[in-house]
């Protein structure tokens, strides 16, 4: 594979095909060559009003620098009122995308590779009553100017339809527009709940780690029974009240162990569950040779089995060749017009169509607040329970102005002033999980999986060019051409 970077351009050339991405404005090129030098020829060729041109002299220094600056104190306030941490830090008002609730401090499985200390957050085992959710959910309605969804998490929120019911009365009343959101093992789907997920409109997402012996494995229930089995009838019953649902696959250790690939994870949902473009992302586990600082061992959500998930992780090396090999037969089945798709694949085609840069490495510290079972407040669901991460309660209108201003600052020195956390080639379609990385590496300031990222994009660019490649082989197939 060929890759050259002269600013504002990445070019990347393989398998007789070339694709040239203005990293500025998304704008693409494609062509097609026969071999390296051709790919280097057809490159020198490109248009310069269709693009910038291309200096590609031997030796040539990457253009595009790795390292991320610290922000300025000003552009660590403006970020804030941009914010859902507005409020918590400024005492201003602003726009919460995603409202997440944790309403079950339980859970009827035992993950192996949970985050959430198998659905207790470390905490006492317990439902939230409605009066405590809608407590929360009328402080927190009065701090912001609109919510766009409600996001309803555990453990397992389906343990608790009841409050779910009266969250989306109230919701609704109060944001007519509002959307609905269960994070869901799939195991529970009762007359009650099959009720209140189709009335209020609930779209579902579904942990599937794929066929039984390796899920059951991974996911069983408290009592050690695989849960497989009795997710497929519940789908069947989601899809008879036409409830919307998608899957969510965590790849792990045990997929590797079972030699079950992240392309046979692509074709299975195709196959078994008719879900096109699944959710497959990497399980995060402390790396083995985690140095952890700042209270991790003993606030960390893997507190209670730091060393026992480190033995689980997967090497960034190994991720990559899984997740390239995925992206590339994701590309493959859209030429085709048939077969499963990266939900990474589907976003990057998404962003290069629109040429819609990111403006979020996530959702965490920017468009979302996660409130805890006892009303806590976080960044992100994922940092439940640990308390360096939680800035006040908002059931007892408690908010540590404070505290949240030296998380605010932690996250924003640490992570950069990127949008996307680097400034490498790919930056405007960048994507993450600041919580996972943070769960990784102990700090805000790793972007450890950005390879995968990058391996992804690389894969859609090529696919691209493979297929205007194939479309243009009939007239030049030496010339490039826009898309």
């Amino acid at each position: 594979m060929l890759r050259h970077e002269s600013y504002p351009n990445y070019i990347v050339a393989d398998a007789g095909v070339v694709s040239i991405l203005d990293c500025d404005t998304l704008s693409l090129a494609t062509g097609a060559s026969q071999s390296q030098q051709d790919a280097l020829n057809a490159i020198r060729r490109i248009d310069p009003a269709v693009r910038h041109k291309v200096d590609l002299h031997a030796g040539a220094d990457p253009f595009f620098p790795v390292a991320v600056d610290t922000p300025s104190d000003d552009d660590i306030r403006l970020r804030a009122r941009q914010s859902s941490f507005a409020p918590f830090i400024l005492g201003q008002r602003s726009y919460l995308n995603r409202l997440t609730i944790n309403i079950a401090n339980s859970c009827n499985l035992w993950c192996s590779y949970c985050y959430a200390d198998h659905g207790h957050y470390h905490d006492t085992k317990h439902l939230m009553k409605p009066d405590r959710a809608l407590r929360i959910f009328e402080q927190t309605s009065r701090l912001y100017d609109g919510i766009g969804n409600i996001h309803f998490f555990g453990g397992e929120p389906l343990l608790n339809p009841k409050t779910i019911d009266a969250v989306c009365i109230a919701a609704k009343a109060r944001f007519p527009d509002i959307g609905f959101a269960v994070t869901t093992n799939g195991t529970l789907a009762t007359p009650e709940i099959l009720d209140v997920l189709s009335r209020h409109g609930i779209a579902l997402t579904i942990s599937i780690d794929g066929p039984a012996p390796v899920h059951d494995a991974q996911r069983p229930t408290v009592s050690g029974d695989g849960s497989h089995a009795k997710i497929c009838q519940s789908v069947e019953l989601f899809t008879q009240r036409g409830i919307e649902w998608s899957i969510e696959c965590t790849f792990n250790k045990a997929h590797l162990e079972a030699d079950v690939s992240v392309s046979d994870l692509l074709r299975y949902f195709d196959a078994e569950f008719n879900e096109p473009v699944p959710h497959i992302a990497w399980s995060y586990v402390p790396l083995k040779d985690l140095v952890a600082d700042d209270g991790y061992t003993k606030n960390g959500v893997f507190r209670d089995d730091l060393e026992e998930q480190q033995q689980s992780f997967i090497s960034v090396d190994q991720l990559i060749t899984q997740f390239r090999d995925a992206a590339r037969l994701s590309m493959q089945n859209i030429a085709a017009g048939s077969g499963g798709v990266l939900s990474f694949v589907q976003d990057t085609l998404t962003s290069l169509q629109l040429r819609r840069k990111s403006d979020a490495y996530c959702p965490a510290f920017s468009s979302q607040i996660s409130i805890g079972s006892n009303g806590d407040i976080y960044p992100c669901f994922m940092f439940f329970g640990d308390p360096r991460m939680c800035i006040g309660n908002i059931d007892r209108a408690n908010i540590d102005v404070p505290r949240a201003q030296e998380i605010w600052r932690k996250y924003s020195r640490e992570f950069s002033d990127s949008a996307t956390g680097t400034q490498r080639w790919f930056r405007n379609l960048g994507f993450g999980c600041i919580a996972g990385d943070y769960i990784s590496t102990g700090t805000f300031s790793n972007r450890l999986y950005y390879d995968i990222q990058e391996a992804i994009v690389e894969e859609v660019l090529l696919g691209i060019a493979q297929f205007e490649a194939t479309r243009m082989a009939k007239t030049d197939s030496g010339s490039l051409k826009a898309t």
